[in-house]
C-alpha cells in the first residue's frame, strides 16, 4: 500500500511547520509569510502529489472557537494545573478548552470533526500512527512536556528541576540520595533520571540508587520501601512525580520509616495539597500553568522558537525533608 503523503512530508521538505503548510492550502488571510516561502510549499504540495482531505479541508474554513487538550489521567493533580493555563489561555483567544483522556481516543474524532481550531497532547501513549493521522487532517497540534523526533512539542526543563531536588537534599547534608523514577518509557522520566546522575556525578557522589514506578501513588508506596531495602544508606529520596511521593510517604510510613527523621523526601512538581500532607512535603515547582497557556497560544499562531518552557523552578523546602545532622522538634 502507498503511503498517502501528509502535511508533515512537506513541511519537512520546506522547513516548515505542517501547520503553516495546512493555512497556506486553506488560503488563510491571517497568515503571514514570505512570498518566496508560500511559492515552496506550493511546489512542494505538487511535487510529492498531496492531496487533501476535501471533508477535513472544508470543515477547517472556519474557526470552531475550541482548543482541545488531552492528558493521560484526569486523578493526577500536575495535569490541572496544565489544563488551568490552557483553560486562560483559551479565554483570552476567544476560544474555550475541551478536554479530555488520550485513553479514549477522543481527540482523534473531534480532529476529524473539524471541532478543534488546535489540539495539546500530554501524554506519552499517543502513538507514531495517530501523530500521523493528526498531519494528515491538517489541525495544528503540539506535544505538551514530551520530545519526539520529528513533532513540535513544548517542554519544561525536567532535567533542572531534578537538579534543584538534588541541589537542596546536598546543602541539608544529605551524601547518600536515592531516587524513585518515572516509567522507563517516559521522556519526562528519562530527563529527570538524566538531572539526578548529573547533579549526583559533579557532587562527586554515587547515582545508583534509584527504582522505576509509575506516576501514581500505588506505584510510589511500594518503590519507596523497595528504594530503602535495596540501598539501605539512603538518607534522602528524590521522587520523579509527585503523585509518587504521595504513595511513598504512605508505603514508608507503613513500613516503619519516619520521614524524614530516617528519610527525607523531595517530589519533583508542586501542588496545593502538598501543603496539607502529613508531613507537608517539600517539593520543585515547576511553570505548569505557562507550559499550557504557551501551547494555546502556539496553536493561536504564535510562533514557537523555543520548545523550552523557561519559567521559575523553585525548591519549596517543608516538613519532609531536614537535615541529615538535625531531628525535628516533636509535634
Amino acid at each position: 500500500m502507498v503511503k498517502r503523503t501528509t502535511l508533515a512530508d512537506i513541511g519537512n521538505l520546506v522547513g516548515v511547520d505542517p501547520s503553516v503548510v495546512s493555512r497556506v492550502i486553506r488560503e488563510d488571510p491571517a497568515l503571514s509569510i514570505r512570498p518566496e516561502t508560500r511559492k515552496k510549499i506550493r511546489e512542494a504540495i505538487e511535487k510529492l502529489g498531496y492531496h487533501p482531505n476535501a471533508l477535513a479541508q472544508n470543515l477547517r474554513q472556519s474557526r470552531s472557537g475550541a482548543f482541545g487538550m488531552f492528558v493521560p489521567d484526569f486523578a493526577n493533580p500536575i495535569f490541572a494545573e496544565i489544563i488551568r493555563g490552557a483553560d486562560r489561555a483559551s479565554a483570552a483567544a476567544g476560544a474555550v478548552l475541551v478536554t479530555g483522556e488520550t485513553a479514549h481516543g477522543g481527540y482523534l474524532e473531534l480532529a476529524r470533526s473539524g471541532r478543534l481550531d488546535g489540539l495539546l497532547l500530554v501524554s506519552d501513549d499517543v502513538g507514531g500512527s495517530e501523530m500521523d493521522e493528526l498531519d494528515s487532517i491538517g489541525v495544528p497540534w503540539l506535544l505538551v512536556n514530551r520530545q519526539e523526533y520529528g513533532r513540535r512539542c513544548l517542554i519544561i526543563d525536567d532535567e533542572k528541576g531534578a537538579r534543584a531536588a538534588v541541589d537542596g537534599m546536598l546543602a541539608l547534608g544529605h551524601t547518600s540520595i536515592g531516587h524513585i523514577s518515572g516509567p522507563a518509557y517516559s521522556d519526562t522520566a528519562s530527563r529527570r533520571a538524566l538531572g539526578f546522575r548529573n547533579a549526583l556525578t559533579e557532587a562527586g557522589l554515587p547515582s545508583d540508587a534509584a527504582v522505576s514506578a509509575e506516576y501514581s501513588a500505588a506505584s510510589g508506596s511500594v518503590a519507596a520501601p523497595l528504594l530503602l531495602a535495596s540501598f539501605p544508606d539512603v538518607t534522602a529520596i528524590v521522587v520523579s512525580n509527585v503523585m509518587g511521593a504521595i504513595g511513598a510517604l504512605a508505603g514508608l510510613h507503613k513500613a516503619g520509616v519516619r520521614v524524614p527523621q530516617d528519610v527525607s523526601i523531595v517530589a519533583i512538581h508542586d501542588f496545593d495539597l502538598a501543603e496539607q500532607l502529613v508531613p507537608r512535603l517539600s517539593t520543585v515547582r515547576m511553570p505548569l500553568a505557562q507550559l499550557g497557556s504557551r501551547g494555546i497560544e502556539v496553536l493561536a499562531g504564535a510562533p514557537l522558537k523555543n520548545p523550552m518552557i523557561l519559567g521559575p523552578i523553585e525548591l519549596i523546602l517543608r516538613d519532609s525533608s531536614t537535615s541529615i545532622t538535625s531531628e525535628p522538634p516533636a509535634p
